[in-house]
């Protein structure tokens, strides 16, 4: 993978408070466009087609692991990571560098 490929962005949570997570999303959406970010897909009733996922399924795309880490890292967005906190429960967020090319 370059350092110019992009990455994705991915969480999966259970929403504990509908309210709260609008408030984080209206908030946080700004700051992943500021890095260069997109939201690809949020679905807060995901259904999973094996094993076993919470139902709030998030991805974004930003255009390199650097874009992703500075929005991560942003003093903007940790003021808001207490509210995405608030607004669901375990999960996971993790960054996938992509595209996956095949070798052969």
């Amino acid at each position: 993978m370059t350092e110019t490929a992009p990455v994705y962005l991915v969480g999966n949570y259970e929403v504990t408070n509908p309210d709260i997570l609008t408030e984080y999303v209206q908030k946080s959406t700004p700051i992943v466009q500021r890095h260069g970010g997109r939201m690809l897909g949020f679905d807060p009733a995901t259904a999973p087609l094996e094993g076993k996922a919470l139902p709030l399924l998030a991805v974004f795309e930003f255009p390199s692991m650097k874009n992703a880490q500075e929005f991560y890292n942003s003093p903007d967005y940790a003021e808001l990571i207490p509210l995405r906190q608030q607004a669901t429960n375990g999960g996971f967020l993790a960054l996938i560098q992509g595209p996956f090319q095949a070798n052969g």
